[in-house]
């Protein structure tokens, strides 16, 4: 048994104990039988039983981050009391209480991310990531625009008798979200398969790079809702540009600063490092948020910082990161599929997949079409669309910002459960496919092993 699997039958263990204790001092004070283990008991479940599910899709070829993905699917809110009658394992409130585990998770796998990004690459390859991502970044945005025009818009009712301006506006939103990919998956398959090569490294800068993008992109298409939909006269956008400068650049600086603070916090600790990392990653999730940053952001340039400028010495934190990060993918991903709205799902399957398919194609010809005017290497101009498949919570997370400033409309609880089904269905499709690209890529080591 590796190392890391002993790791996780050792904290399952630990975290069921934990619930154990916790169901008998309820019942034990109350007088009364309480089932309920709390946080320790549902970790402890949900970490077992992706951990196990991603072992059978490991040992048959398929990405282990499809198995974390189906066994959340399947515990969570909504598959079994829709499907079979029976009370689901996971339910929403404990969703809500597991939220932590979601923050934590985004900053390990930001803090990788930003040190798997070295500055002598990007010196060299800036230009031809620039290009590929100009490239990439239109095609989608304006393909998608156009599906979200003229096909999706005709297959959902309430948005019939949107006027003209916001018939355009809401497509471009459409197009833009088409645009997110996700670093914690393309982190995970990495990781995960143990691949190394071009198509990795590019896939990698380009996706960080990208979240810039997307971030400045979808804080200018909100600022201008106020005009498109006419909900308010006289707006002030320039308190907008304010905020979308300061989530910007304020991220960076911070996250400059943490990465800083980080290094020489992690010298002086000689022993259980791991314990220290838990607490920086929580500390960076809720700090960014209560400053308006991005956490995902922040922990891409802690991670960034951290190894191009001690490249060293921060290696010992990198690793003690690694060793983390079995357990945060079956607690994170697992997490994300118990969240996915099966109800919303069934309901919209047909318009999802028509725009998940329209959506695959973008992605393929404008990244096939940018690595060739990049003079991408041409061992991977073929494959590398398939690193931009999968979508997450970067792409969840600009769908509920679309929701929250389009509040009101009549439309709006039908777009977000098409947003989030299709995003869903990208969740499970995109990591198949990745491991796909890498293989032909050449990528993958012959004997490859789990994280």
């Amino acid at each position: 048994m590796s190392d890391a699997n002993r790791r996780i039958l050792i904290l399952t263990l630990v975290l069921l104990v934990l619930g154990g204790l916790t169901t008998w001092s309820r019942s034990w004070t109350s007088g009364d039988l309480d089932v309920s283990g709390g946080i320790p008991l549902s970790l402890g479940f949900i970490l077992l039983g992706s951990w196990i599910i991603g072992e059978i899709m490991g040992r048959v070829g398929l990405p282990r981050v499809v198995g974390y993905l189906l066994f959340g699917v399947v515990a969570g809110p909504n598959f079994l009391p829709m499907v079979m009658s029976l009370p689901a394992p996971i339910t929403t409130a404990e969703l809500d209480q597991l939220a932590p585990v979601d923050a934590l998770a985004i900053s390990l796998i930001a803090l990788v991310a930003g040190g798997e990004i070295k500055v002598a690459f990007l010196r060299g390859m800036l230009g031809k990531i620039s290009l590929l991502l100009f490239v990439q970044i239109a095609t989608i945005f304006l393909g998608g625009a156009v599906v979200g025009l003229l096909v999706v818009q005709p297959m959902i009712p309430s948005m019939h008798e949107l006027g003209t301006g916001a018939s355009v506006h809401l497509a471009l939103l459409i197009g833009l979200l088409c645009v997110a990919n996700s670093p914690a998956i393309v982190v995970a398959m990495i990781n995960e398969t143990g691949a190394r090569g071009p198509l990795c490294d590019t896939a990698l800068a380009a996706t960080v790079c990208k979240d810039l993008v997307l971030v400045v992109l979808l804080t200018i298409m909100l600022g201008f809702v106020p005009v498109a939909f006419a909900a308010s006269e006289g707006a002030d956008n320039t308190a907008l540009v304010i905020d979308a400068a300061w989530h910007l650049v304020g991220s960076i600086i911070f996250g400059a600063l943490v990465g800083v603070a980080m290094h020489f916090a992690a010298e002086r600790i000689e022993k259980r490092i791991d314990i220290f990392l838990v607490l920086g990653g929580f500390a960076i999730a809720f700090a960014a948020n209560a400053a308006h940053f991005s956490p995902l952001l922040v922990a891409l340039v802690a991670g960034f910082t951290q190894a191009n400028i001690w490249p060293d010495r921060s290696e010992r934190m990198f690793h003690s990161i690694e060793r983390l990060l079995l357990p945060v993918y079956c607690l994170f991903f697992a997490h994300a599929g118990a969240g996915i709205n099966l109800e919303d799902l069934t309901a919209l399957w047909p318009v999802a997949l028509l725009l998940v398919g329209c959506r695959l194609f973008l992605v393929w010809a404008g990244t096939t079409m940018g690595a060739k005017l990049a003079s991408l290497d041409p061992g991977i101009r073929g494959w590398l669309w398939s690193a931009f498949t999968p979508q997450a919570g970067v792409a969840i997370a600009l769908a509920n910002e679309v929701g929250k400033a389009l509040t009101g409309q009549v439309f709006i609880e039908e777009l977000l459960a098409l947003l989030v089904a299709a995003i869903a269905l990208n969740e499970i499709l995109g990591p198949l496919l990745m491991k796909w690209g890498l293989q032909r890529a050449g990528e993958i080591p012959d004997r490859a092993t789990g994280p």
